[in-house]
């Protein structure tokens, strides 16, 4: 008898005489505490099949004999046809919602940095309206002066962190087209360019937005617009191209929205007011009007 027999038949033996080895002990345990869900599941639990390379080195795992299950081939084609189904309904949603809730934090990052240099400038200046400042333009006969484009760069350079400025007529920041509030055909980048419009300077700022900025024939001292990221989609109106007005009391609001509507001097709220440019304006195709309203739902687009 050779000494692999001996060591078999004294291993089975002293399993079997010996009720305190680890094997019979936790055998037992295991059958009384899950006994009912052993048997259910189809799990043996034996020291019958423990032979002498278990003698010395002993580990539960031993004890229990599975019964391996797989999927079939038709099985995972289905679930991947299932999950390719639920990404394709699913997917452009959540692109489009993070796409318009990056386009809300960088609207109101942008706000937010603009209105600290606007009240940096006026402490600057001791003054309280900037009509009593280089940027009024009622200080200048001709807004298309020498004085009247420097008044402008002076504080966009001073108080803005600027990348490039751009000349409009050698080279436009802007995208080359921008779509209306509704989708359809908007404009071009000579948008705001009219009559009444002046200084054709256009300015690339550290966060990569886009602004261009210059007097206008109304009660705000000075009108820009921002297109928030730059030449990067969606360009569009009411989206990341926005229209707002600097007034002379440093705030910045949607047109026409001027301080005494803000002091309840006007026949309309400032809300009421907002309001109406957003339908007037935005809504029938103007580039304005859509900034007072994404200010007044608290930089949340609900549309």
């Amino acid at each position: 008898m050779t000494l692999k027999h001996v060591l078999k038949i004294f291993s089975k033996t002293e399993v079997q005489e010996d009720k305190t080895h680890p094997c019979h002990l936790s055998q037992t345990i295991l059958n009384r505490l899950f006994g009912r869900v052993l048997k259910r599941e189809g799990v043996k639990v034996s020291c019958a099949e423990r032979t002498e390379k278990h003698l010395f080195s002993y580990s539960p795992i031993h004890l229990f004999t599975f019964k391996k299950a797989a999927f079939t081939l038709a099985e995972v084609l289905i679930t991947l046809a299932i999950i390719g189904v639920v990404a394709a309904l699913t997917l452009p949603t959540l692109i489009q919602n993070h796409q318009k809730r990056s386009l809300e934090v960088a609207t109101q990052k942008f706000y937010s940095t603009m209105s600290q240099a606007i009240r940096q400038y006026m402490a600057d200046q001791g003054v309280d309206d900037l009509r009593n400042t280089a940027l009024a333009s009622d200080n200048y006969e001709d807004c298309e002066s020498p004085e009247a484009i420097a008044s402008i760069r002076n504080f966009v350079t001073k108080y803005l962190k600027v990348v490039e400025e751009c000349d409009h007529d050698a080279n436009n920041c802007f995208a080359p087209k921008y779509k209306a509030w509704d989708g359809s055909d908007g404009y071009s980048s000579d948008f705001a360019y009219e009559t009444n419009w002046h200084l054709r300077r256009d300015y690339v700022l550290a966060d990569g937005s886009i602004i261009r900025i210059g007097y206008h024939i109304s009660e705000s001292p000075i009108d820009l617009f921002v297109d928030i990221n730059g030449k990067k989609g969606p360009n569009r109106v009411g989206y990341d191209l926005w229209s707002m007005s600097i007034f002379y009391d440093g705030v910045i609001d949607e047109g026409m929205v001027i301080p005494e509507v803000r002091r309840g001097e006007w026949w309309r709220t400032p809300q009421e007011q907002r309001q109406v440019r957003f339908e007037d304006v935005c809504q029938n195709g103007g580039y304005g009007g859509c900034f007072g309203h994404f200010l007044e739902n608290n930089f949340k687009f609900d549309y």
